[in-house]
C-alpha cells in the first residue's frame, strides 16, 4: 500500500495588493495625518511646558525625598493634589491652560 503524504501549504495574504491595502487602512487627505499617540504626546508636552513655568519655585525642584522630610511642604502641598488646588498652586496660570484641561475633561469648571 502506497503511503502518500499530503502537505498542507500555508500561504500569507498578499500584502502587495493595492486594493487590499486601501481597504485595511483609513483614508486621509494628503495634508492630514492621524496619530493618536503623537497627538497625546504633543498635548501633554504642551500642558507640562506651559504649566511648569507657573509653578512656585520650590515645586520646580522638589523631589520625593525632600517632600517626605519637610513637614511644612507636606502641609502646604497635601496629597492628592486636585483641580481644586489649582488656584492656590498656580494663581497666575494662563487661562488657556485651564480651558484646555477642562475641555478634555481632565479638570472641571468651578461651580
Amino acid at each position: 500500500m502506497a503511503h502518500r503524504s499530503q502537505s498542507k501549504r500555508r500561504t500569507k495574504p498578499n500584502t502587495n495588493n493595492k486594493a487590499a491595502q486601501r481597504v485595511s487602512q483609513p483614508h486621509f487627505d494628503d495634508d492630514t495625518s492621524f496619530n493618536p499617540a503623537e497627538d497625546l504626546a504633543d498635548f501633554t508636552d504642551y500642558i507640562a511646558s506651559e504649566t511648569f513655568q507657573y509653578l512656585p519655585e520650590e515645586l520646580k525642584t522638589l523631589d520625593y525625598y525632600g517632600y517626605s522630610k519637610d513637614t511644612d511642604l507636606q502641609a502646604r502641598y497635601a496629597l492628592p493634589l486636585t483641580g481644586d488646588n489649582i488656584a492656590d498652586l498656580l494663581p497666575t496660570l494662563d487661562p488657556s491652560i485651564s480651558d484646555s484641561l477642562t475641555a478634555y475633561g481632565i479638570t472641571h469648571d468651578a461651580v
